[in-house]
């Protein structure tokens, strides 16, 4: 889970890296989809059809991790009353309406709601109600820590016990993958959900400042995402599901407070996937139905026409990421790294 808390680093050594240079061009040129720039600056047809591809699949990959993510959260939270794979058609339908009805703008402002509802619920909730029911991090992670149990005969509960590894340095091997996560993570400015706020900011100063607070407020969220997966690690590593959902699905036996915390944790994180799946799901819509469609094989075509296809390619690509991520047994460890690795082949030509 560290690795993410450099990935944050890299992300904005990314922008600062790529959009100095596309910014000021996106306004200049008039640049309305992702890829444009590509188009503009290279003038082929071959490459812009080979980059729409190169923007677009990893856009299927993430749209994947965040259904397999609401399945899991749900399966945990709900202890299997409700079917994870139910609930992920509920909300792809949920998420392909306000695609529809809201657009982009709606999805920014939802994405200020939610980061404002996170930041609260992570930084100045869960980290003290995890602190008062666990101990905190000395509760859970050194050796004889408070939450300690004798289990024939072992000593159990935490970190110290049931993970070590977790206290001591990475290996070369572990040490190497985490090296190439943060370098493919140069790459994550150039999702095209990421462009096209970079193209649509009302400022250079608002999206500058949007990208300070972004990454701000993520080691806010991180800090304390670390604590429930310590303390899970520590005082419940038997049981299955995801980690996150199984400690809010705890929380809620240990009285108002905790369930009350528990509940605005669960549902910011819910409505966070769901607002992220949707920003994901216009921008690859936007490089199929606009670069692709319409520039690439209908040059004619109408308005009416490409908002059809528009519409069909978000069907479309939910479909497939529903029948993916509901594949039993996915693994998404690796999915981030194979998203960015793509997206890495569209770097050199924003660069030059």
């Amino acid at each position: 889970a560290l690795r993410w808390c450099g990935a944050v680093i890299c992300l904005l050594l990314g922008v600062l890296l790529l959009w100095p240079r596309l910014r000021p061009l996106s306004v200049s040129r008039g640049y309305y989809s992702p890829g444009h720039f590509i188009a503009d600056r290279y003038n082929s047809r071959l490459l812009s059809f080979l980059m729409v591809f190169c923007l677009v699949i990893p856009q299927v990959i993430y749209l994947t991790v965040q259904i397999a993510s609401l399945v899991l959260t749900v399966d945990a939270v709900t202890d299997g009353e409700i079917d994870g794979k139910y609930a992920a058609f509920v909300f792809s339908a949920l998420i392909l309406l306000y695609e529809i009805l809201g657009g982009l703008k709606s999805v920014a402002l939802t994405d200020v709601i939610v980061q404002s509802v996170m930041m609260i619920a992570s930084f100045l909730l869960i980290g003290p109600t995890f602190g008062y029911l666990y101990g905190g991090f000395t509760g859970v992670v050194p050796e004889n820590c408070s939450s300690m149990f004798i289990e024939n005969g072992v000593e159990r509960g935490c970190v110290a016990y049931e993970r070590p590894t977790l206290l001591t340095s990475p290996t070369r091997s572990e040490a190497n993958g985490i090296l190439s996560f943060l370098i493919l993570f140069l790459a994550f400015p150039l999702n095209p959900h990421m462009l096209q706020r970079c193209y649509s900011a009302a400022s250079d100063a608002a999206l500058r400042n949007t990208v300070l607070l972004m990454c701000f407020t993520a080691y806010l969220t991180m800090i304390p995402s670390i604590l429930i997966g310590l303390t899970r690690v520590a005082v419940y590593p038997e049981v299955p599901g995801s980690t996150f959902g199984i400690m809010m699905a705890k929380l809620l036996d240990k009285g108002w407070f905790s369930y009350s915390v528990s509940s605005i944790a669960m549902t910011s994180s819910i409505a966070a996937i769901m607002s992220t799946a949707d920003s994901v799901l216009i921008g690859a819509t936007n490089c199929l139905s606009v670069e692709l469609y319409k520039e690439l094989l209908f040059k004619n075509a109408s308005d009416y026409h490409v908002i059809i296809a528009g519409r069909l390619f978000s069907v479309t690509l939910m479909g497939i990421a529903v029948f993916w991520g509901l594949k039993e047994g996915l693994e998404t460890g690796n999915m981030m790294d194979w998203q960015n690795a793509i997206l890495c082949q569209v770097v050199c030509y924003a660069l030059f």
